[in-house]
């Protein structure tokens, strides 16, 4: 027991004379090794060590890392399919040439390739429509073309431009009236087609913009090209018909029909 308890006072002694031994005093790896630990301690104690890459890396490897976030935070960033649609109230005039920006948009929503320009030619022409809709009837050929811009729209397969056709489509009915109404045989089965998708919000556009073309159009021209669409074998399309008759007598009496 003696010798036990001997052995336990030197074993101590030696202990804490490490314990007091000077950083200086050290070995260099071990002062190094020492000085990652604790460094290594405080950052994990302040929460910051799973947020930024170790001293050791490498700067190539920090570039990496950082370009990699970035291109992830590219990837998770708002898309102008998911956007919602400008309401008609909301939207503002063309400022500057107002020939100009038709036959701009007309362009791009004719003949362009990627969706984003189709979908912000359609706004435009949205604006155009809502607020110089004279400038559409006399420019040269202005209605058969945005007829053609906006058909082409509506069967785009990108939900958001097809949509954007329909609403502007319900502003063409609303603002033009007659003078689009000579154009309603190529018009009506596109848009009534459009009711036949399981998507409840196009199905909601649909009825919005026949409600819009039976209340502002010519009244024989609307019901003609209702009737060759009511025998459809959709029902979801036969559906969208009933109920642009059902709003026709609503907004213009059961003398229509």
């Amino acid at each position: 027991p003696a010798r036990t308890s001997s052995y336990r006072r030197r074993r101590k002694r030696s202990v804490d004379l490490n314990r007091s031994v000077s950083p200086q005093l050290m070995p260099s790896s071990m002062s190094s090794r020492m000085s990652d630990v604790d460094s290594n301690a405080a950052e994990a104690e302040a929460g910051y060590s799973s947020r930024r890459p170790s001293r050791r890396m490498s700067t190539a490897s920090t570039k990496s890392i950082v370009s990699m976030r970035s291109y992830a935070g590219a990837a998770a960033s708002p898309k102008i399919d998911n956007a919602e649609q400008v309401p008609t109230e909301l939207l503002q005039p063309v400022d500057g040439d107002v020939d100009a920006a038709l036959e701009h948009a007309l362009h791009d929503a004719s003949t362009a390739k990627e969706w984003e320009v189709a979908f912000r030619a359609l706004e435009l022409l949205r604006r155009i429509v809502v607020h110089s809709p004279d400038t559409v009837v006399a420019a040269p050929d202005g209605v058969p073309r945005l007829v053609e811009a906006t058909r082409t729209c509506v069967a785009n397969l990108r939900s958001s431009v097809s949509r954007a056709a329909l609403l502007l489509l319900e502003n063409v009915f609303t603002h033009l009236g007659r003078p689009i109404s000579s154009h309603l045989t190529g018009l009506v089965p596109d848009l009534v087609k459009k009711a036949g998708e399981s998507s409840t919000f196009m199905q909601e556009q649909v009825y919005s913009t026949l409600e819009a073309m039976v209340t502002h159009v010519a009244l024989s021209r609307a019901i003609g090209t209702l009737c060759g669409e009511a025998e459809s074998k959709n029902k979801l399309i036969r559906a969208a018909v009933a109920h642009a008759f059902t709003q026709l007598v609503v907004h213009r009496g059961s003398r229509a029909l």
